[in-house]
């Protein structure tokens, strides 16, 4: 917070039930009395803690219905500990499988899960999700996707394909561009899953304009406004002004 970060996370998914909501709400407590304007984020259930490439489901991973995020359970952690946004466990797992998607999220537990939730939910492990389940997840109610493991081993992979084509260069200016292309090679595919809902037509949305940042829609990046205009081409939420159902636009 120190350092000027406007959302903090806090993971206490592996955690027991109730030990996670005491550590979470204590962890508001603070956030608030420091900044009331900064986000908090909870975990419910564990999906993992890490971005590898694996064979076999992180031990202890919730895939199992009766393991994943209930609706009442996502409730009751939001009323008793506060939390402006919240990560549940819907079937998503941190990591990826080296080849094979990951497993099915599943969909109608998390329109359940927003319509009793009532904050904005975030979805963790989105590496190796199937589009249509992100496109589905988004359109029930998710607000925010993580993607990260598939972005690093496209990066790992741009520099593979780099030192073999180019053995002897010692350059990292000539030799990263293939890394950037891998990665950005993703995030176009991942793009249409967004851009596909209803809800947004942004890959990723920082805070809204008031903090000076931007959005990228339709593959191009471009600012914020505060208010829509006459001249927008489509009407987005920045992720955290979900909490405040504030309307901002691209202008043209």
């Amino acid at each position: 917070m120190a350092a000027g970060y406007d959302a903090i996370l806090f993971d206490g998914g592996k955690l027991p039930f109730e030990e996670n909501i005491r550590q979470t709400k204590e962890v508001v407590a603070y956030v608030k009395s420091v900044n009331p304007e900064i986000l908090v984020e909870g975990e419910i259930g564990y999906i993992g803690s890490s971005s590898e490439i694996f064979k076999e489901l992180p031990k202890g991973a919730a895939i199992r219905p009766e393991d994943l995020t209930a609706p009442e359970q996502a409730r009751e952690f939001v009323e008793k500990t506060g939390i402006d946004l919240l990560a549940p466990a819907v079937g998503n797992i941190h990591g990826m499988f080296a080849n094979a998607p990951n497993p099915r999220l599943d969909i109608s537990r998390i329109a359940e899960i927003k319509k009793t939730a009532g904050v904005p939910l975030v979805l963790h492990g989105g590496s190796g999700t199937l589009n249509e389940d992100f496109i589905a997840a988004i359109a029930s109610g998710v607000s925010i996707v993580h993607i990260n493991t598939e972005i690093r081993r496209a990066w790992r992979k741009g520099i593979e394909k780099s030192l073999r084509e180019h053995p002897e260069e010692i350059s990292p200016y000539k030799i990263l561009p293939s890394a950037v292309d891998a990665c950005a090679y993703v995030l176009r595919g991942n793009a249409p899953c967004a851009s596909s809902s209803s809800l947004f037509d942004v890959v990723e949305a920082a805070p809204c304009g008031p903090h000076n940042t931007v959005a990228i829609s339709r593959g191009r990046l471009q600012r914020c406004g505060d208010e829509p205009c006459d001249r927008c081409v489509a009407a987005l939420l920045c992720a955290p002004c979900f909490l405040h159902s504030r309307a901002v636009c691209v202008r043209v």
